[in-house]
C-alpha cells in the first residue's frame, strides 16, 4: 500500500479466495473490500475507454458517431463462472450499467473460451489451426482449470467453441492453499508457527512464478513423449534450505514432500480430466494454454499418464499474441443480443434498409441471391433460388470449383492463379507462389487484411489484384448458380443477382467504402446497383434474415 493508493502485482490471485483479501484489505483500511477496489477500478478503466474511444479516427469518421455514448457500450468480462455473480454486483453498483440493462449490457465468458477465441481470430500463419480439424485445448490460469472443444471452419465466424469443463477449484493458485494447508497439518512435526508459515508461502508462491515464468521461456512450441528425466531435482533436496524452524533449526521439506502433498493430487486432477475428455470426443489434437501447462513437470505427468495418440499431435501455447481481451470481443460478437447487423450506407436504399429483415420485401426484384464469406486463407460461397420460393440454401461444392480436385472442403484458397503460358485465369490453388494485393490502392489491401492474394507475374493498372480475384470469383459462382438451377428449365435472360458479402465486425465506414469499390470495378454490381449488395458478418444469417 502506498501513499497514492494500493498496487497489487496480480489483481487474479486476489480473486481466489476474496473473504480473504477482505481481511487482508481490511488491515490496510477500515471496511476496505475487494468489491470497493474492483469498482473504483472499473468506473475508471470504462472512463479512461470512453475517452479513448471518443478520439479515435475510427469513432469520428463513422455514421454512427452521433450514436456513441455510455449507454450503448456493451460489456464482456473473461472470469470464471464462480465470479460472475460478484462482477456484475461491482458492475451494477459502481453505476456502470443499471440492474435491469444486466442481461442486454454485461456478457462473460470464461478464460478458456476467450483464449480459444482469440486463437481462431489469428492469421492462420500464427495459430496453426487447420480447417475441418476439432481441437480439445486445456487452459490452467491462476483462477480455473477449463476445458473447450475448438471445430475450426474455414473462417472464424464458421468456427465455433464449445465449454466442456470448467472448475475454479483447481487454478493454480490453490497450490498456495493446498501448501498452506499441508503446513499447517505438519506444524508440529516441523515446529512452524502462523509467521513462519505464511512465509514459506510466500516463498513457495515467488518460486512458483518465477519457474512459470522460466518454463513459458524455454517449453518447445511442440512437444512429444520422449520420457526424458534429465532435467529432473533430486527428490530428496530441501526444497527450503534459508528458512528455520521456530527452535531456528533449518526446515526440512524435500521437493518429494512437495510433490506427493501438494503437486500430484493437483496433476492427477488435471490429467484425468483431459484424457477424459479427450477419449470421449474422436479425431480431436490437443492444446495446452496456460502458465502452469507450461511446466515439464506437469506434462511430464501427463505424457507418462496417457498413451503416445493422446500427445503425439499436442501443442503448447504461451506466447504474446494470445490477449483473453481479445478473444472477449470475439465472443460477445456472436451472443445474438450484442450483435447489431453491418450494412454499408448506399448498399441498401433508405426504404429497403427499414426493412432489412424482410425477405420477401428485400428480394422481390432478384432472381437469386449469393453469399460469399472471406476468410484469411479460405472463401466459401452459398446462393438461394429465389424463383421457387422454397429458401433453400445450398452451398456451392468443393468439386465445382476449378482445380480442386483434392479439396474435402467447400472452400477454396482466396489465391487465384492464371496458367503459365497464356495467364488467363486457370484455377484456385493451393500450392503456389503468391504475392499479397499491393498495388496504388493500399487500402484494398488493408481491407482484405491478407485475405485476396492474386499470383501472376504481369498485372495491368485497370486491373488490381483485389479486383481481379473478385471478378472471376464472382464469373465462376454465377455460372455454377446458373447451371445448377435451370438444369431441364427454361434459361433465364440477364438473372437478377442480389449479393451479400462477409466482412469482420472491427470495419468501419472506410474499409467497406473500398470493398464496395472493389465491387464495382469487379462488374459485381453497377454504380447504381447498390441495393443489389448489403454487407454484413454471416452469408447464410444474411440470406435467411
Amino acid at each position: 500500500m502506498f501513499y497514492y493508493g494500493i498496487a497489487f502485482s496480480n489483481f487474479k490471485e486476489l480473486l481466489f479466495n476474496i473473504q480473504k483479501t477482505d481481511e487482508k484489505l481490511e488491515r490496510f483500511k477500515k471496511g476496505l473490500t475487494l468489491k470497493k477496489v474492483l469498482m473504483e477500478y472499473l468506473s475508471h478503466l470504462v472512463l479512461i475507454a470512453i475517452e479513448e474511444l471518443e478520439v479515435s479516427d475510427e469513432i469520428k469518421k463513422s455514421r454512427y458517431s452521433n450514436d456513441f455514448n455510455e449507454a450503448n457500450i456493451r460489456y464482456c468480462f473473461v472470469c470464471p463462472q464462480s465470479l460472475r455473480d460478484f462482477v456484475t454486483e461491482c458492475f451494477v453498483e459502481a453505476e456502470i450499467i443499471q440492474e435491469h440493462e444486466v442481461h442486454e449490457r454485461i456478457s462473460f465468458v470464461t478464460e478458456v473460451e476467450a483464449v480459444a477465441y482469440s486463437l481462431l481470430s489469428l492469421d492462420s500463419r500464427l495459430n496453426e489451426l487447420t480447417p475441418n480439424q476439432s481441437y480439445l485445448i486445456c487452459n490452467v490460469s491462476e483462477l480455473a482449470f477449463g476445458i473447450a472443444e475448438i471445430n475450426v471452419d474455414t473462417t472464424e465466424s464458421l468456427s465455433t467453441v464449445e465449454l466442456l469443463y470448467e472448475n475454479s477449484d483447481y487454478g493454480w493458485t490453490v497450490l498456495q492453499t493446498t501448501f498452506r494447508n499441508y503446513l499447517k497439518a505438519n506444524s508440529i512435526k516441523l515446529n512452524l508457527n502462523n509467521s513462519i508459515i505464511e512465509d514459506l508461502v510466500i516463498d513457495f508462491t515467488s518460486q512458483f512464478k518465477k519457474n512459470a515464468l522460466y518454463n513459458q521461456l524455454r517449453v518447445q512450441q511442440k512437444f512429444f513423449p520422449d520420457h526424458d528425466d534429465s532435467n529432473k531435482k533430486n527428490h530428496q533436496t530441501n526444497a527450503f534450505i534459508h528458512f528455520l524452524d521456530a527452535n531456528e533449526t533449518p526446515i526440512t521439506i524435500s521437493f518429494s514432500d512437495l510433490n506427493e502433498f501438494v503437486y500430484l493430487p493437483f496433476m492427477k486432477h488435471l490429467t484425468q480430466r483431459i484424457m477424459g475428455s479427450f477419449r470421449r470426443l474422436e479425431n480431436r489434437k490437443l492444446i495446452l494454454s496456460g502458465k502452469y501447462c507450461c511446466d515439464p513437470y506437469f506434462i511430464e505427468y501427463l505424457i507418462y499418464d496417457s498413451s503416445k495418440t493422446l500427445l503425439e499431435h499436442a501443442s503448447i501455447i504461451c506466447d504474446g499474441h494470445i490477449k483473453e481481451s481479445f478473444g472477449a470481443v470475439s465472443a460477445a460478437m456472436r451472443i445474438n443480443e450484442f450483435q447489431i447487423p453491418i450494412s454499408f450506407d448506399t448498399a441498401v436504399d433508405e426504404t429497403e434498409n427499414d426493412s432489412i429483415h424482410d425477405t420477401e420485401n428485400t428480394n422481390q426484384n432478384f432472381d437469386f441471391v449469393i453469399g460469399i464469406d472471406f476468410g484469411s486463407a479460405f472463401t466459401g460461397c452459398s446462393y438461394m433460388d429465389l424463383r421457387n420460393g422454397k429458401n433453400i440454401i445450398k452451398t456451392i461444392k468443393a468439386h465445382e470449383w476449378p482445380g480442386a480436385k483434392l479439396n474435402i472442403s467447400d472452400k477454396i484458397p482466396t489465391r487465384l492463379s492464371p496458367h503459365d503460358i497464356t495467364q488467363e485465369f486457370n484455377t484456385w490453388r493451393r500450392k503456389t507462389n503468391f504475392r499479397g494485393v499491393n498495388d496504388e490502392n493500399r487500402v484494398i489491401h488493408n481491407f482484405l487484411n491478407g485475405m485476396v492474394m492474386y499470383c501472376s507475374t504481369s498485372t495491368t493498372e485497370e486491373m488490381a489484384p483485389g479486383v481481379h480475384f473478385l471478378m472471376h470469383l464472382n464469373d465462376h459462382v454465377k455460372k455454377v448458380v446458373i447451371e445448377n438451377e435451370t438444369k431441364g428449365k427454361m434459361k433465364i435472360e440477364n438473372p437478377r443477382f442480389r449479393y451479400i458479402i462477409t466482412v469482420p465486425e472491427w470495419w468501419g465506414d472506410s474499409y467497406r467504402n473500398h470493398l464496395v469499390e472493389a465491387a464495382i470495378k469487379s462488374q459485381i454490381i453497377g454504380e447504381n446497383e447498390m441495393n443489389h449488395l448489403t454487407l454484413i458478418t454471416e452469408p447464410d444469417a444474411a440470406i435467411l434474415s
